[in-house]
């Protein structure tokens, strides 16, 4: 079942720009000043199960889709229009992106019932990957990103009834044992969601 998907980004100083995709392909609405959208058809062979946008310091915008097949198409927004960055399959079902201070777009994956989530940093046209393990759990969900001033990549996920949050230092080596500092955020619990200590 394809379900609707939908990310936004705002365009400064005010302007929504929502990216959009269903059964009809990918599309991008834009938000006039008299309140209509005008839409725009990015891809219409694209039909997301997990779909998400971000917007560099330039004004490019980056969209990544996950579509049934665990493929996933990245695709940036420039002068020049949509261009196709990367296309391949990867076996995820989630994906997050973020874009940092130095237009270096980062994702984070994961696939449903595994205990690992997948890292991706896309930089001048080369890929690199690592990976952000949990030990015993058994379901992770909900994963985003996003970047600091410095560049490094945060994730937060939930694992199990916590929400777990790490850290990549780029200046770090590609591997888990060594790139990730990870620590406990929150518990989730039927009554709500308390904090706990790290």
């Amino acid at each position: 079942v394809i379900l609707v998907q939908a990310a936004l980004v705002i365009e400064p100083p005010d302007t929504p720009l929502v990216a959009c995709g269903g059964w009809d392909g990918l599309k991008l609405g834009r938000r006039e000043p008299d309140g209509t959208w005008s839409p725009e058809m990015i891809r219409g062979h694209l039909r997301p199960v997990s779909l998400s946008m971000a917007r560099d310091k330039d004004g490019g915008l980056h969209v990544a889709v996950v579509t049934e097949d665990g493929s996933l198409t990245y695709l940036i927004r420039g002068e020049a229009g949509w261009q196709d960055a990367w296309d391949g399959t990867l076996g995820v079902n989630h994906i997050d992106i973020a874009v940092d201070s130095y237009a270096r777009a980062h994702f984070v994956s994961i696939t449903d019932y595994e205990s690992v989530a997948e890292y991706y940093h896309y930089n001048d046209g080369a890929w690199l990957s690592d990976l952000i393990t949990y030990d015993g759990a058994d379901h992770l969900n909900k994963p985003a990103i996003a970047t600091d001033a410095a560049g490094r990549a945060h994730v937060v996920l939930r694992v199990g009834d916590q929400v777990q949050h790490a850290v990549h230092d780029p200046a770090w080596p590609i591997d888990f044992k060594h790139g990730w500092d990870r620590d406990g955020l929150l518990d989730t619990v039927a009554e709500g969601v308390t904090g706990h200590p790290g």
